[in-house]
């Protein structure tokens, strides 16, 4: 999970939070499932558009970078879900998180989970071919 509704509340406030997910005539609580539901569809587009990336989207952890691009998708679902107010800001941060995103999928960025990892490469498509790790090119 990238973020929690802990997080919502620290980037948010407590007070918008409950305005935003309490549909009672008299807000009092943050509702727990909708926050939940929101992260969820949060993290679900967040994979979805960092799968060209990595083989297995399923082993990110949740890094500063990607807790902030998280909370912005939130807060434009919760907001969205709304309908009121001056939403400009939030869909301007909404747009910087899909772009973000995208640049990390293009390899233009890159989050700092991944420094040190090793990278394979192939000469071609072919199932037969050879795989070139870090470890083989530190040969030549």
């Amino acid at each position: 999970m990238f973020c929690t509704c802990q997080d919502l509340i620290d980037q948010l406030g407590e007070r918008t939070l409950i305005q935003l997910t309490d549909d009672s005539p008299q807000p009092k609580t943050v509702n727990a499932a909708i926050c939940n539901d929101t992260i969820a569809a949060a993290e679900e587009l967040m994979l979805s558009k960092l799968a060209g990336r990595y083989r297995d989207v399923s082993e990110l952890q949740s890094t500063p970078l990607l807790r902030r691009l998280a909370i912005d998708i939130c807060a434009y679902y919760l907001y969205s879900r709304r309908n009121k107010g001056d939403i400009e800001n939030v869909k301007r941060r909404y747009d910087d998180a899909i772009k973000e995103l995208s640049c990390i999928r293009l390899g233009q960025s890159t989050p700092p989970q991944e420094a040190g990892q090793f990278y394979a490469y192939r000469t071609s498509k072919r199932s037969s071919d050879r795989w070139f790790t870090d470890q083989v090119w530190e040969r030549f």
